[in-house]
């Protein structure tokens, strides 16, 4: 069986990033806080943030996250989530 390589990049700009928010699962985790440093440095200013941790948890955990973000016009917003709940 041959599989076919896609290759195009789709455009998923949005014109006022300020008016939107961006959902990042499991933000307490070391490749989701890349992420979110590298969306606010693109422009987003409100990033909400899934964790297994309770939400004033993940606040305290990425305290750095979070104080890059106030320092750089961003809000983050943590919401607990569990799957199997």
């Amino acid at each position: 069986m041959i599989r076919k390589k896609y290759t195009k990049m789709v455009d998923v700009s949005i014109t006022s990033k300020s008016a939107e928010a961006v959902l990042v699962t499991g933000i307490t985790g070391y490749l989701a806080t890349e992420n979110v440093k590298a969306l606010i440095d693109d422009g987003w200013t409100t990033i909400r943030g899934t964790s297994r941790k309770s939400p004033d948890d993940a606040k305290l955990y990425l305290s750095k996250l979070v104080k890059y973000a106030e320092n750089n016009g961003a809000t983050i917003d943590f919401v607990q989530l569990d799957i199997l709940d």
